[in-house]
Order: structure tokens, then sequence, then C-alpha cells
């Protein structure tokens, strides 16, 4: 789609006819924390964005609110149950709508320039590979995806010619410096966590924290979800498992620090010593905006004035293995990364914090159940999509079992 606009150059006078294309957007959870922050970039630029289709889970009301200011050609509600909630809601507008998986899948088939797909958990999955199959660039702020699926993903966009451009802070910054065209130049790559709520807790405090302070991040504003796996570091391990996927490195070629101000969000260490380095302000909207435009951007004036001097201190540390036990899982799962490996502990960690943030286990037990998992489930290689998914339902009620065994309420 493409839109005539004038602009006044202060070189040329006169005024100038663009022709300026419109990218035709999807945002496929459209009303979580990046689904809003992704409406925030493209309300700012009407002239560069169209939203074709908006996605929600069961936030209706929420859904209904951005169609009306969005006017796309479709929306989902992927809870059945919401379908008529939203229809009332909708009664005057001329939309499409769809509602559960199935809605989702259809949706998912349309041809568009991007996808911002924002849907929390291995359910992205499915929606994820039905895009790249449409030949739709990805901006996958989705970890699960890669950590489950990788190799089949990876490979299904390869052979699409599909772009997947990272919205994670840290993947989105080593993006940005990754010399894709010499990889071998690489020698290891870092990502920076900020450590979370307890980056400063003791070993014995980790043991009795509660879940009103693991919700509680000092720098970013999350989902819950990605808060307590920011919490546990089971965040930082997953994005690990992504990376791997995401560049082409080794798993031994990357690196975890702890970086308290997330200010420095990736650094790509050179074989001369050279350290490149990606800093910006902790906020989501820059990622989302690179995404979004690449290999454009776009002017954001509210983060263009970027003082170092302001900040003054920048402090790294090496993570605590003891205090951190997902890191130790971390080394395991790596070691047998091109197995079902990360699925398994993705998938535990997903039930688990459901469970923790339901009252049903204790923060410490969040780990013990991924450990557990690790060792019940037999190490194989998955091959297609429906082993894959198979595999998802069966750690799914093993990890079910085990927390309904072993419940603290």
């Amino acid at each position: 789609m493409y839109k005539l606009i004038h602009e006044r150059r202060s070189d040329a006078p006169n005024l100038k006819i663009l022709k300026v294309y419109i990218k035709k957007v999807a945002i496929f959870g459209s009303t979580g924390s990046i689904g809003n922050n992704t409406i925030n970039i493209i309300k700012k630029f009407p002239e560069k964005y169209k939203v074709e289709i908006l996605v929600a889970h069961n936030n209706v009301e929420s859904l209904a609110k951005q169609v009306k200011e969005l006017r796309p050609s479709y929306a989902c509600i992927i809870d059945e149950t919401k379908l008529e909630t939203l229809k009332i809601l909708l009664k005057d507008e001329n939309i499409k709508i769809f509602s559960g998986v199935n809605g989702l899948l259809e949706l998912a088939q349309i041809k568009l320039d991007i996808v911002m797909m924002a849907i929390m958990g291995a359910a992205a999955i499915l929606p994820t590979i039905r895009v790249i199959e449409a030949g739709n660039n990805i901006a996958l702020a989705n970890k699960e995806c890669l950590v489950c699926a990788g190799n089949i993903i990876t490979k299904l966009a390869k052979k699409n010619n599909v772009q997947i451009i990272p919205v994670d802070s840290e993947h989105n910054a080593l993006f940005q410096i990754f010399d894709f065209k010499n990889p071998e130049l690489i020698k290891n790559v870092t990502l920076t966590a900020s450590g979370g709520p307890f980056r400063d807790f003791s070993l014995e405090q980790m043991k009795s924290v509660t879940k009103a302070q693991a919700l509680k991040h000092p720098n970013w504003s999350m989902g819950a979800k990605i808060t307590i796996d920011s919490a546990s570091l089971v965040n930082k391990c997953l994005e690990v498992i992504e990376a791997y996927h995401l560049f082409p490195i080794t798993t031994n070629q990357i690196k975890i620090v702890i970086h308290p101000e997330s200010i420095v969000h990736a650094m790509a260490t050179y074989k001369d010593g050279s350290v490149l380095a990606a800093l910006s302000k902790p906020n989501m909207q820059i990622p989302i905006s690179f995404a979004l435009s690449y290999p454009d951007r776009n002017y954001l004036a509210e983060f263009n004035e970027f003082d170092l001097t302001e900040i003054s201190k920048l402090h790294f540390y090496t993570p605590d293995k003891e205090k951190f036990g997902s890191l130790k899982l971390l080394d395991s799962v790596l070691a047998s990364i091109e197995s079902n490996s990360s699925l398994i502990f993705n998938v535990a960690n997903e039930i688990a914090v459901e469970a923790f943030l339901n009252d049903k286990i204790n923060f410490s037990q969040i780990i013990q159940v991924i450990d557990h998992l690790l060792n019940k489930i037999p190490l194989k290689k998955l091959d297609s999509l429906e082993e894959t998914l198979a595999e998802i339902e069966k750690v799914r009620i093993e990890t079910q079992k085990y927390i309904n065994h072993h419940s603290s309420s």
C-alpha cells in the first residue's frame, strides 16, 4: 500500500510529494505488554503502518477498544467464550471477527508485511509456522517458539525467505551488532541480565521470597510470567537457547553477565579483541520500533537524548549459579541442545510458573519442578512439528502430575 504525503524540507522550500510505502501489520497478542507497546509505536507513525489484524487471548474489552481506535480488517479473540461479547462490543464496526485457535490459524495465513508475534508460551508455535508459510516477516517477541521448535522454525523461515527479527531487547541489540556476513569473525556474544528483584539477595533469603517480591522487577514493566522468569533467571536461560537458533554461533559462544542498569543489552566480541556493545534506555518501544521499521529506523524523540554522563557508572557481574539454579540446569540443556531438552525446560517452567502465580508451589520449587522433568523425560531428537506438539503435551501432563503431588497448598 502506498500513500502520497507532503513534506517541506529546509533545503527545498517547495512542497515535495513523496511516495511512502505503508506496512501492513498484524499484532498477535495485542492486549499484552508487547502488544500495547507496539500499538503505541504505530500510533506515532500512522503514515508508515496500517494494522490489519488484532488478536487477543481473552481481554475482550481491551481488544474492542483497540479495534475501534485502529480500524483493522480482522479481529480474533482466542477464548471462544468471549466471542459473543466481542460481537456486541463491535456491532457498529465494519470488521470480520474470528475466534478460537482455528480462527487464529486462519488469520495467520493472510499475506502481510510483518507480524508482531507476542502470544505467550508454546501456544505461539503453530501460528508462527502458519505465518512463515504465508511468507510473512516476523517480529518475534516469543521465546518459546525457538526454544521448543527452533530447528523447525528456522529451517522453514529460510525455505520461505522469511526474516525473523527478534524483539527481546538483548537479541534485538545483538541483531544490530552481529556481522551476519562474517560470523566466523565472532569470538563470543554476551547477553546481559538485570538480575531481577533478587540480584542482591543471599542464598538464604532466596528460600523465602514471596510472589509480591518476585513480581516487582526493578527495571522493566512486563507481564507476570516473564517477570517471574526474570526473577529466577529462567528468562535469561531461554534467551541463550533462543540466541543459539537466531545467530550462527555455538552454545559455547554465548555468555551471560549481570548488568543491573540494563543499559548495555548485548555485546559481540570479535576475534581481534574488539567488542561492540548495543546501548539504549531500558524501554521496549525501542526494539519494537526497530523490528517494525527494519531495515529503516523510526525517529523516537523521547529516547533520542541519551546521555551516559547522567548514568555515570555501569556495573557487570558474573551470575551466581548457586543462587540461580536455573543456570546450572541450562548447562545440561545446552549439552543436549539438539534434543528435546530445551522443550522440556521451557514447558516445565511454563507450568511451574503458572502454579507459583496460583499459590500452588513456592518460588524455589519452580527450579525443582524443571529439574525433575529434565531427569524424568527421556531425551530424543524431534524432527517434525507433530512430534514437537505431542512432546509439549506430554511434558505438560507430566509436569502437572508432579506439581499436583508436591503442591504446597
